[in-house]
């Protein structure tokens, strides 16, 4: 901006009305002509009044109407928050706020969380790197086996049994300073997500559990059957499905 016989830089966005002073009227008015222009074009205005000094009216108000479409959804609901059906429980979902307005997108969640276990196989294997300085004489491999349980005991009890047979065996066995390196199965539980949309007739819904039962040992098309009734879903892991003996 020229003031004098001097030049300052300043940032425009936050000092664009300020700046308007600075233009002839002239300009001003062909810029808000420009833009009512385009407005009105694309639907979002529509002039009311011709002339000099004409007028506009605002006629994109589908977003106000939709938060006003929310909110009195919001409070017209049946529910009430912390109702429990077949093992879901009503929540207010993600909650925003429009001046001053909260707005609801309600949903279920399961009443107990979703908790599935996984067998890691622990490998240990000597380091490439183990005589410089800073490097451990030995590393560890991890790698997830394909087995999915729902009950900690009877995965730990798996892994108990696997342990007792890894190692030693002829030819296999690693040694380090006199002890046998072993391999060693443990046991790992990961919490997976689960929602149905609030406006969801719930009561025709099973439980959380057995839904991601279905998911996790059903088919691939029994898999998205099943997503389709959810908002927030777990993927399916790999190797969890069962087929008939």
């Amino acid at each position: 901006m020229w003031e004098g016989d001097s030049f300052t830089l300043i940032p425009l966005m936050q000092n664009i009305r300020a700046m308007s002073h600075y233009l002839e009227d002239k300009v001003v008015l062909r810029a808000i002509n420009k833009s009512l222009n385009r407005m009105v074009k694309s639907g979002k205005a529509v002039q009311v009044t011709a002339g000099r000094g004409r007028t506009f009216r605002w006629n994109k108000w589908g977003w106000l109407d939709e938060y006003r479409r929310k909110h009195l959804v919001t409070l017209a609901k049946q529910r009430k928050l912390g109702d429990k059906v077949n093992g879901w429980e009503y929540t207010k979902g993600q909650v925003t706020n429009m001046y001053g307005v909260e707005v609801c997108d309600h949903e279920w969640r399961p009443v107990e969380g979703i908790t599935a276990f996984f067998l890691y196989m622990n490998v240990p294997r000597l380091n490439n790197y183990w005589e410089y300085h800073g490097y451990d004489k030995t590393e560890t491999t991890t790698v997830q086996l394909p087995h999915l349980f729902l009950d900690k005991e009877e995965a730990q009890n798996v892994a108990d049994e696997m342990n007792q047979h890894s190692y030693p065996r002829a030819g296999l066995s690693i040694r380090l300073d006199g002890t046998t390196l072993m391999p060693s199965i443990t046991v790992k539980g990961i919490n997976y997500q689960m929602t149905v949309d609030g406006t969801a007739e719930i009561e025709s819904y099973v439980e959380p559990l057995e839904m991601f039962k279905q998911m996790q040992f059903g088919s691939p098309s029994i898999y998205e059957q099943v997503t389709m009734l959810l908002r927030d879903y777990p993927s399916k892991f790999a190797g969890s499905m069962k087929t008939e003996e």
